[in-house]
C-alpha cells in the first residue's frame, strides 16, 4: 500500500513539473501574437505606437477617418494591457494611456483654441 501511495505522490509531481514548464497560452504567450484594432475619427493622418514592458513597438500611420488592425508579439503588461500614444515623430508623445487590447482603440480629436488638438482615446 506504501508502495502504492509512493507511486501516486511521485506522478502527482511530475505532472505539476510539466505543468509548471508549459508556456502560457493566449495572448502575449510566446509565438501567439497580440492584435488591437485602431478606429481614427481624427480628420488627419496620426502616428501611433504601441509598447509593451519590454520595449518592443508596433508602429502605425493612420489615414484621417480609417481603422486598422496591428499585431504584436510578446508579454503584455498586467491585465493584458499595452502603452498606446499618439506621437508626432520627434518628442514627447502627444497622447499616452495604458489600454487593454480586447476592445478598438478608438481615437479622436477637438482642436484648441490655441491652434492645437486634444486627442479623446477610449482606454479600457
Amino acid at each position: 500500500m506504501q508502495r502504492l501511495w509512493g507511486l501516486a505522490i511521485l506522478a502527482t509531481m511530475l505532472v505539476g513539473a510539466a505543468a509548471a514548464q508549459q508556456p502560457p497560452i493566449g495572448p502575449g504567450a510566446p509565438g501567439k501574437p497580440s492584435c488591437y484594432e485602431i478606429h481614427s475619427a481624427v480628420p488627419f493622418t496620426i502616428l501611433t505606437h504601441v509598447m509593451l514592458p519590454s520595449r518592443v513597438t508596433s508602429v502605425a500611420r493612420i489615414e484621417p477617418n480609417t481603422a486598422q488592425r496591428h499585431c504584436i508579439e510578446g508579454a503584455l503588461f498586467p491585465d493584458s494591457r499595452v502603452n498606446f500614444r499618439i506621437v508626432s515623430g520627434l518628442g514627447p508623445p502627444l497622447f499616452s494611456c495604458q489600454t487593454r487590447i480586447d476592445k478598438p482603440i478608438f481615437v479622436s480629436a477637438n482642436k484648441d483654441p490655441q491652434g492645437g488638438y486634444t486627442y479623446q482615446v477610449t482606454c479600457y
